[in-house]
């Protein structure tokens, strides 16, 4: 178990970390600076956007040794979907996007479009799965985070809703864990929704970025990926603060499992898109192989 930890803080380590300037068409002008993209309904170019939020987690005692240790399964949810998130009013302000980095000071800085006045980001999972490893940290193996939209968050508070929240796009967790300071999530953008719009823009076409020289959706990019088969490499970096399990609040000794306290967590969120010249490489590596193996028949 230590190698196999060992080896996963390795390859986190070893991994790009490189954050991909975004920006965000809200449809609106909400109020900002000069420093848009385009026009005044856009934020400026944006490296990273910082959260925060709720996580309630069990944790299934593999070996039934009433102890959490080494190989447990750990469930987590939390944000918007979370299991103990039954407050909106009281709890919303600790599950959102809190602020974009660069920030917006006065005229300087990019365009934030007025975020937080009239309009905010949050995101929730209810499925976000790892194993217990030999330090008491966590591998994150799987798990789905959906990001959300709201032109109207003084009603949702108001009324105690997140239905009126609009689902953007999915980041499917393939891989994580603990390395030096930090907990890291790694995965890849899915589940664009096209049948729902936020000021006349198409929900999965809000956030955009820079792809073969022009600017594009990431539902767009996404979909050209999904071309070549490369959808999965558009991905996205979670960078969260490192903390240990919370506190055992009960366990159930019929189902086996540990019922862990609340937690609240922040960090950063960056997206990378590989290079189009990528794509051309990978084309013609396919055709190569057709190619061959066409020769050989």
């Amino acid at each position: 178990m230590k190698f196999k930890a060992l080896a996963l803080v390795g390859a986190l380590l070893a991994a790009p970390v490189v954050a991909q300037p975004i920006y965000i068409n809200i449809g609106a002008d909400y109020g900002g600076n000069a420093n848009y993209v385009g026009d005044t309904n856009k934020t400026g170019w944006l490296d990273e956007l910082q959260f925060n939020y709720n996580s309630w987690s069990k944790v299934f005692d593999s070996n039934g040794n009433m102890t959490i240790d080494a190989g447990d399964v750990i469930t987590s949810s939390g944000g918007l979907l979370g299991s103990g998130f039954n407050n909106f009013a009281g709890l919303y302000g600790n599950n959102s996007i809190s602020s974009f980095l660069p920030q917006q000071f006065g005229a300087f800085g990019p365009s934030n479009n007025g975020y937080k006045n009239g309009w905010e980001l949050s995101f929730g999972f209810n499925n976000l799965t790892g194993v217990i490893d030999g330090f008491g940290g966590v591998n994150w193996v799987s798990g789905t985070i959906s990001f959300y939209a709201t032109t109207n968050v003084g009603a949702c508070a108001a009324a105690n809703n997140i239905n009126c929240f609009t689902r953007l796009f999915d980041m499917n967790v393939t891989n994580g864990g603990n390395i030096p300071s930090a907990t890291i999530l790694n995965g890849y953008l899915s589940n664009f929704n096209t049948s729902q719009s936020i000021n006349g823009v198409i929900a999965g076409d809000i956030f955009n970025t820079m792809f073969g020289g022009s600017n594009q959706s990431f539902r767009a990019i996404h979909d050209t990926l999904a071309l070549t088969g490369q959808q999965q490499n558009f991905q996205f970096l979670v960078d969260q603060n490192v903390a240990a399990l919370p506190a055992v609040t009960g366990y159930d000794p019929v189902t086996k499992t540990f019922t862990l306290a609340r937690a609240l967590h922040d960090g950063s969120l960056a997206f990378n898109v590989p290079e189009p010249t990528s794509i051309a490489i990978l084309g013609l590596g396919l055709l190569g192989l057709g190619l061959s193996r066409r020769k050989q028949a």
